[in-house]
């Protein structure tokens, strides 16, 4: 492992920190209480914001200055945490919901951006799987320990903890620099940034679909998780996520490692019916024991096609499109806190909370098709080698 390499995982993990434990927990129990049409509104925003910006991310980073972008967003995200601490209701919390969504396009696309630069052909799918682990690491801990935090001195405390591991990941991702082989391009085409098509790349498209039909369910139980429990007077249900976590520490790695030597196409599937499994026993789950289980699955599907899909653009990436390929592969997170969020949390209304988690578990089956019919995996060419 190189030392920027290594500074890329302390920046993903601290930086994931913040995130898993602001959207598996502090916000949707900032939300409790609050009519369910409302908060699935105040969730969702932040999968609308994603949705505007990140193809302007794409286009940015296609330009150079990572470093810029990962900057600007890290200082995004850490005022809005602030700002979810001082805010008096779920109205005040929209703007920063915003700026989150906007800001965290800009830090995870132009962080992963620099790490598909530094990895080999031959060992992408083992690299993007262990960079994505120290994004698990954070899961594992982070949402019981902001939890407790809550708990033991206020949802507010919490936040700013939040914050403060988003500063440790601006720290550790600025000491990595910008890639030497990346021409940083003039900022004087006003419309080149502005014009969104310049960040989506039509090859990212359909794969970024698939990862949809898993985002969608994760995104989802983010939001609805806390209802669920409650509705079935399941307590401790925060253990869920520890159970996703090891299902991701299970698999990232090695899903990767896999893809790498047996091709992408032959390992995505099983993934896909994982999270299948795993949305359809969580939705008649009625005890933390049941939980722990779907988090099991839903950890080891999601994460599987989370890591497959980010090796499978990459590979049909030229450099010149690298950012711009990633930015429209992480918009499934975008697309997902929009539909999952916000469009079923009103769904609840008309089907109930189990029925909607059925409905999210046909998506992933779906999935399989859109591959069968339209998407041909290839294995890397390995015989393709580029040097960090």
């Amino acid at each position: 492992m190189t030392v920027p390499y290594i500074l890329a995982l302390v920046a993903t993990h601290f930086f994931f920190v913040g995130y898993h434990s602001s959207a598996n927990v502090l916000v949707p129990e900032a939300l409790l209480g609050v009519p369910v049409g409302l908060a699935g509104f105040v969730l969702g925003v932040f999968g609308f914001a994603g949705v505007i910006t990140r193809p302007l991310t794409g286009g940015l980073l296609n330009l150079g200055r990572r470093q810029l972008w990962i900057r600007l967003g890290a200082i995004g995200i850490i005022v809005a945490f602030i700002g979810y601490s001082f805010a008096p209701g779920p109205w005040p919390m929209v703007p920063f919901r915003i700026l989150h969504g906007a800001a965290m396009g800009f830090f995870a696309t132009g962080l992963l951006s620099l790490v598909a630069e530094m990895l080999p052909d031959s060992r992408r799918g083992l690299g993007l799987g262990i960079f994505y682990t120290a994004n698990t690491l954070a899961l594992f801990y982070a949402p019981s320990f902001l939890k407790h935090v809550t708990d033991t001195f206020s949802i507010e405390a919490a936040f700013m903890v939040a914050a403060g591991s988003t500063l440790i990941a601006l720290i550790s991702a600025s000491l990595i620099g910008d890639p030497l082989q990346i021409k940083a391009k003039p900022l004087t085409n006003i419309g080149y940034l502005i014009n969104p098509i310049n960040g989506i790349a039509k090859s990212a498209l359909l794969p970024m679909l698939i990862f949809l039909s898993t985002a969608t369910g994760y995104m989802a139980i983010t939001g609805l998780l806390p209802q669920l429990a409650e509705s079935k007077s399941i307590e401790n249900y925060t253990t869920f996520w520890q159970a996703a976590a090891l299902g991701q520490l299970a698999c990232r790695a090695l899903v990767g490692w896999l893809s790498d030597r047996f091709g992408r196409g032959t390992i995505l599937l099983p993934t896909l019916l994982l999270m299948t499994t795993g949305l359809v026993n969580l939705a008649y789950a009625d005890t933390a024991n049941a939980l722990l289980l779907s988090g099991l699955f839903v950890g080891l599907g999601n994460a599987g096609v989370q890591v497959i899909i980010a090796a499978l653009i990459v590979d049909r990436a030229p450099p010149s499109e690298l950012a711009s390929s990633l930015a429209t592969y992480t918009l499934a997170w975008d697309f997902g806190a929009i539909l999952g969020q916000t469009g079923f949390s009103f769904l609840i209304i008309a089907l109930g909370i189990e029925k909607v988690f059925l409905v999210l578990a046909v998506l992933p089956v779906l999935a399989i098709f859109l591959y069968w019919k339209k998407i041909r995996i290839p294995r890397p060419d390995s015989s393709r080698v580029v040097t960090s």
